[in-house]
C-alpha cells in the first residue's frame, strides 16, 4: 500500500481496513495517519485492532501498528473471561446516546490453560 496520508475520513479508514482483510495482513505497520492522540483507536473494526499507537498534538504524523484480532485470540490461546463466566447473559459496558446502541467495550482476555 503507498503512503496513507491521513486516516481522518471514515471512507479511507473503511478502505484500508478492507484492504487489510483482502490481502490476509495479521500485522500492518501504518505510517502518516494524521490522526490525533484521541483518534487513535478509530482505526478498527471487528476483524482489526489497534495495538500500538504514536500520535501527534496536531494532525501530521502518525504511526499505528494494527494486528488481527484473531491472530490475537488464537495465537496466544486467549479466553473471553466474562463470556466463560456468563455464556447466556447479555449485558453491555458501554450505551452510546448518539447511536441509541449499547457494546461491550471491556474485553479482559486471559491465557486458556487447557489449550496452553
Amino acid at each position: 500500500m503507498n503512503s496513507i496520508n491521513g486516516l481522518n475520513s471514515q471512507l479511507k479508514r473503511s478502505m484500508c481496513l478492507e484492504w487489510l482483510k483482502m490481502h490476509s495482513i495479521d500485522v500492518a505497520l501504518i505510517q502518516e495517519t494524521h490522526f490525533k492522540h484521541i483518534d487513535k483507536h478509530k482505526l478498527a473494526n471487528r476483524y482489526y485492532h489497534t495495538a500500538v499507537a504514536a500520535c501527534y498534538n496536531s494532525k501530521s504524523c502518525g504511526v499505528l501498528i494494527v494486528l488481527k484480532v484473531m491472530m490475537l485470540i488464537n495465537d496466544f490461546c486467549l479466553i473471553d473471561l466474562y463470556r466463560i463466566m456468563n455464556p447466556s447473559l447479555r449485558k453491555y459496558s458501554f450505551y452510546s446516546n448518539r447511536h441509541q446502541t449499547y457494546s461491550r467495550i471491556d474485553y479482559f482476555r486471559i491465557p486458556n490453560k487447557q489449550n496452553s
